[in-house]
């Protein structure tokens, strides 16, 4: 797999993991849960990348009562 593209060596291991080859299924989908959640945060729902979304986008469509359901 030296000369596959990084996303096929991914869907690879992926399958490898969630088929139950290396650990269960219900394991695994909690320890990417708790990943996803703190890249989300740290990453997506930042509050400067949320602002600029807000000074760049359209009129009224995104507003501070957007802001407060996203929180």
């Amino acid at each position: 797999m030296a000369r596959t593209k990084p996303t096929t060596r991914l869907r690879a291991l992926c399958k490898a993991v969630f088929n139950g080859f290396v650990f269960s299924v219900q394991e695994t989908k909690f320890v990417l849960h708790q990943l996803a959640r703190k890249y989300v945060r740290a990453e997506v729902f930042v509050a400067w990348k949320i602002l600029k979304a807000m000074d760049l986008a359209p009129k009224g469509s995104l507003s501070y009562r957007g802001i407060e359901t996203l929180c």
